[in-house]
């Protein structure tokens, strides 16, 4: 889908050292990749390899003084820092826990951002009425977060993450907790949201199924110190259901397989 040359999302040499407890422990190194406008791009490697530490960098979650953290490298987001992207609401993000509000319904969870920009009510009301509906979920408005699903828990954090709609989102293994067939279905809501919203998206997995079903692209890392082993393009059409059981799906998946152990 991602169909323009400009990369909207930039990593240049980024590196992470702790300093603190985990004294020189390298984290992250000569990190280099960019992702373009409208992208689906996946991140996978081992477990421990710093997907997370990268996924809170490119997310402006980090506090580098707090954790004692040297960092080196660039990242640019819409050419700017990720901290000003954050500040003006150009990133989404979606965790792997749904974070909701369980004293809030359904309703209120999703109008939560709206609310703290001060947008007026009738436009909350219109922007939540969308959102739901996109997830398939309007008709749930007045649950509570606990009486719904983990997999209907994740789709409403995802309208969340919509609701000021924001340039680019980031996943940080959304759907890890779900079993085989929910996930599935997960990753089919989540291709339908992509193509009618056109977001950029950058998905950290490490499911190598889930990662070539879902991504235009894969980055993949490689154990700690994470570095950059291989981006791979994944060639095949959307919807990908019609790939399942062919040689294409399993020969990429040996593919991506292969660059991990390499």
């Amino acid at each position: 889908m991602g169909d323009s040359n400009e990369p909207i999302l930039k990593v240049k040499d980024l590196g992470v050292v702790f300093n603190d407890i985990k004294l020189g422990l390298i984290a992250l190194e000569s990190i280099t990749f960019d992702v373009k406008e409208s992208e689906f791009v996946s991140i996978i490697g081992p477990s421990g390899c710093g997907k997370s530490t990268l996924f809170k960098l490119l997310a402006d979650l980090i506090d580098s003084d707090g954790i004692n953290a040297g960092i080196s490298g660039n990242i640019e987001v819409l050419g700017h820092s990720p901290e000003y992207a954050r500040k003006n609401r150009k990133l989404g993000v979606v965790f792997q826990k749904p974070t909701l509000l369980e004293w809030r319904d359904i309703r209120s969870n999703v109008a939560l951002p709206l609310e703290i920009m001060r947008v007026n009510r009738s436009e909350i009301k219109q922007r939540v009425d969308e959102l739901l509906a996109m997830v398939g979920l309007e008709s749930y408005g007045s649950f509570r977060p606990s009486q719904l699903s983990g997999g209907m828990q994740q789709r409403i954090s995802i309208a969340r993450a919509l609701a000021y709609d924001p340039d680019i989102l980031l996943m940080d293994e959304p759907f890890s907790a779900l079993d085989e067939i929910k996930r599935r279905e997960m990753n089919d809501s989540l291709l339908r949201i992509w193509k009618q919203t056109g977001k950029t998206i950058l998905f950290v997995t490490h499911s190598i199924q889930e990662a070539v079903y879902l991504s235009e692209r894969i980055i993949v890392l490689s154990e700690r110190p994470g570095k950059v082993k291989d981006i791979l393009e994944i060639p095949m059409k959307y919807p990908r259901d019609k790939y399942l059981d062919s040689d294409q799906y399993f020969d990429l998946q040996n593919k991506v397989r292969h660059a991990l152990s390499k």
